[in-house]
């Protein structure tokens, strides 16, 4: 590719375009041209920089035509410039349209060529012919005339090198001699369009054509033509460059791709096919279509000799089946397996060697034969079947070698992983039985902690209500007691469950302080290469109640964030993976690995978080794993005391959620310590959950506040028509009618009846950006996710009673 760019580097000035003009791209070439270095007119507009003031408009219409796609009216043309001097340069472009993918136009490439000299050149010899016939001749361009008969009328040396013809030789000669013949009618009718109007779609363009040498060759050639008007009738002229060698160059460069293309393809079946007969047949078609082999057959040396061969073949496999199992092997077949280097013969006798019969096309006539090595074990012979113009040269040779290799290392690797396999299912039942007791062990320990934690939990949130009770200082002592053991007895359990999970998974979790959004973006750029070879976008968004720095450890989430990405990929082949991040309650984050792949039925989803389980068993054989992954997942988030889930349907693809314990830094808590500023107000908690109401009813009588409770949205609106309220409490799920709907009644009575505004506040149980808005749109001021704690909620009452809503009455 270097070698590629070096060339065009010095063929081509070579500049991008995006949509609006500015520069993205630019080659040395072309920046030196305008007297800029690269960096110094990168990012500028084109238009305003390089264009003068009286072509601009012409120049954008162009512009516009290619971003249009109508590139067959713009594709060549030639146009002045501005250097840095503001002197102007006559350049003749080639365009084309700059696509990342088909429907996406990111702007216009062009190619182009400094035409300034050659032009002046030639104007300069129309003023006065015999005064510069020498400069004519000594060009190493050809320069032609043309007059309106369409005869050769100019010709100079380098016409004559390009051609061969001499100048006594074609002079008064049509034009016609020099073009190839499958384009005489249309060059005839082009020339009699230009005789009447002076004016063709070549005038004032370079072209890439071809022509004919005097040795009936034909040769490819780049053509700038030009028109002038002498009495009355218009002569053309034009200058000639051979670029024969250039094509050749540019040819060259197509095989080399298409070989690094082939190369691509048979290491992407190499790493993800583990069967060796699948293997062989895979490797075989690819061979066919990537590199355009007209056969490909391997001949595998396996216990019964095995013979495989593209699918679509010429020839009776029946009969190569057979003599693949008889001894001695063919001649062709031995030679080869004696060579550390390819053979090639003719089809004939390889056919002589084999007793096939006739190839099925004649056109084949070559064989190419290579041996399957690695580490010193030899598994076959790869052999290609190659058509008459296939060009076969040592890189070719260097190629099949290279990828016979390939595919006996693969061949190797298979092998390995099957023993290594073998060894580890033997490995496994010796480590089920030693790891039983301890296994067992930790899962009651783990189960009988949940099991304690949980009424815990009850007790201590019990006693910090009993606390704010009226109680005798004996009383406070022994709630107080209470408390603290409670507390101490609640982080004994936590401590026994961290102990039996880190005691099964060997896994010690830090608590670091890290950027969140740096973690994702290292996890994102992981998986690029594999994202861009399928195509598929992966985006992220962070909630903006989401902090940018949080404690925890960042290399376990990250190992989190890869295992579901990977799976992501692994299972989409069209579409996007989403990565979001929300705030889920005050300590903890919701992350959601979302994706537009192949889905999991409904009745897998129960156990694809259990180790060495996947949702199909033909999923591990078609995409690899191990069915890990997900449970490692899962054991981590719990270490972050965290949960995982799924939802997914088949065809639309699967979304993961998990939760993890990742808290503020601790200065970012100081806040919390701050007394609550509140005064007299009437509220309306309108929530259909008793427990809720309850718990928010027993929190507000310790304050100046008042509530009125109803249980569903059509109560709640009946009562704001009759009651008077200075905020209402919005649970967003509930009977009848939900908080949405009773939020835009309201607004609604509002703005008929000229009421103040009432603020309102959105409880609810989702805290995804979406859900979030969707309060918000309904008419919501603010909302406020569950669970969440009294002082949220305080603090929460206390913001918008000081908000100003006078906005919103107007």
């Amino acid at each position: 590719m270097c070698n590629y760019m070096e060339i065009a580097d010095l063929l081509f000035l070579f500049v991008a375009l995006d949509t609006q003009g500015n520069v993205a791209m630019i080659n040395q070439k072309c920046a030196s041209t305008l007297g800029y270095s690269q960096e110094e007119i990168l990012g500028k507009n084109w238009f305003d920089v390089a264009i003068p003031a009286s072509q601009r408009n012409q120049v954008r219409q162009v512009f516009s035509k290619i971003i249009a796609n109508m590139t067959i009216e713009v594709e060549f043309y030639e146009n002045a410039v501005l250097t840095k001097e503001r002197k102007e340069r006559i350049i003749a472009w080639h365009n084309a349209v700059w696509r990342k993918e088909p429907g996406t136009i990111l702007g216009v490439l062009g190619f182009g060529e400094d035409v300034t000299d050659r032009v002046n050149a030639v104007k300069s010899a129309y003023e006065s012919e015999q005064k510069y016939q020498t400069l004519l001749d000594t060009s190493v361009d050809g320069i032609i005339a043309i007059d309106t008969q369409m005869n050769i009328q100019l010709w100079n040396k380098g016409a004559e090198r390009i051609f061969g013809y001499t100048k006594e030789e074609i002079i008064g000669q049509s034009l016609l001699t020099i073009v190839p013949q499958k384009y005489w009618e249309i060059k005839k009718k082009k020339f009699f369009e230009y005789q009447i109007s002076g004016k063709g779609l070549a005038i004032g363009k370079t072209l890439e054509l071809e022509g004919i040498h005097k040795s009936g060759k034909e040769i490819y050639i780049e053509l700038s033509l030009s028109s002038r008007e002498q009495a009355g009738a218009y002569i053309a002229t034009a200058i000639v460059r051979d670029i024969t060698e250039r094509k050749l160059i540019t040819k060259r460069n197509e095989h080399l791709t298409c070989v690094l293309n082939a190369i691509r393809q048979i290491g992407q079946l190499i790493a993800r096919e583990k069967n060796p007969a699948n293997l062989l047949q895979s490797a075989c078609d690819l061979l066919v279509q990537a590199r355009g082999y007209f056969w490909a057959w391997i001949f595998f040396q396996t216990e019964h000799h095995l013979f495989v061969s593209t699918k679509n073949t010429p020839m009776d496999v029946t009969k190569l089946q057979k003599w693949v199992e008889q001894l001695p092997l063919p001649a062709c077949i031995q030679q080869t397996l004696c060579r550390s280097e390819p053979l090639t013969m003719s089809a004939h006798i390889c056919n002589q060697h084999c007793q096939l019969g006739a190839w099925a096309n004649a056109e084949a006539n070559r064989v190419m034969l290579v041996r399957l090595e690695y580490r010193n074990q030899i598994y076959g012979v790869l052999s290609v079947l190659l058509t008459a113009n296939f060009i076969v040269d040592q890189e070719e040779q260097s190629l099949l070698q290279e990828l016979a290799t390939d595919i006996a290392c693969a061949l190797y690797n298979i092998e390995i992983e099957t023993q290594r396999h073998r060894f580890e299912e033997e490995l496994k039942k010796s480590k089920e039985q030693a790891e039983a007791a301890s296994q067992a062990k930790s899962e009651f320990l783990a189960n009988i902690s949940h099991e304690i934690r949980t009424p815990m939990q009850t007790i201590i949130g019990m006693a910090e209500l009993l606390q704010d009770t009226e109680l005798t200082e004996k009383q406070h002592e022994y709630v107080a007691t209470c408390k603290l053991a409670s507390e101490m007895l609640l982080e004994i359990l936590n401590s026994i469950l961290d102990f039996s999970r880190i005691e099964a998974n060997r896994v010690v979790l830090e608590a670091r302080a890290f950027e969140l959004e740096t973690a994702i973006q290292k996890t994102i750029h992981l998986f690029l290469p594999k994202a861009n070879e399928r195509q598929l976008d992966i985006i992220y968004s962070i909630g903006a109640e989401v902090p940018h720095r949080v404690i925890g450890d960042e290399l376990w989430l990250i190992r989190i964030l890869m295992n579901l990405v990977g799976n992501a990929i692994k299972f989409t082949t069209q579409g996007h993976v989403c990565i979001k991040v929300a705030r889920h309650t005050q300590d903890f984050l919701l992350f959601t690995v979302a994706d537009t792949g192949i889905g999991i039925p409904q009745d897998k989803i129960h156990k694809i978080f259990e180790a060495f389980q996947q949702a199909d068993s033909s999923t591990t054989r078609k995409y690899g794993g191990t069915g890990l992954g997900l449970s490692i997942c899962k054991k981590i988030v719990e270490l972050m005391h965290g949960q995982i889930w799924v939802e997914s349907q088949i065809g639309h693809g699967s979304t993961f959620y998990f939760t993890a314990q990742l808290v503020l830094p601790t200065y970012l808590k100081e806040e919390d310590s701050k007394p609550i500023e509140l005064w007299p107000m009437h509220l309306l908690l309108a929530d259909d959950c008793e427990d809720t109401s309850f718990l928010i009813k027993e929190h507000l009588q310790k304050t100046c506040l008042t509530l009125d409770r109803v249980e569903n949205g059509m109560q709640a609106v009946e009562a704001v028509k009759h009651n008077t309220y200075n905020l209402i409490l919005m649970d967003m799920q509930m009977p009848e009618m939900d908080g949405y709907t009773a939020t835009r009644h309201i607004r609604s009575w509002e703005t008929q009846f000229e009421h103040k505004h009432i603020p309102i506040l959105a409880l609810t149980a989702n805290n995804l950006i979406e859900d979030n808005q969707k309060c918000l749109d309904a008419g919501c001021d603010h909302y406020l996710s569950k669970p969440f704690k009294m002082r949220e909620l305080l603090q929460a009452i206390a913001a918008m009673a000081n908000q100003d809503f006078s906005k919103k009455n107007q």
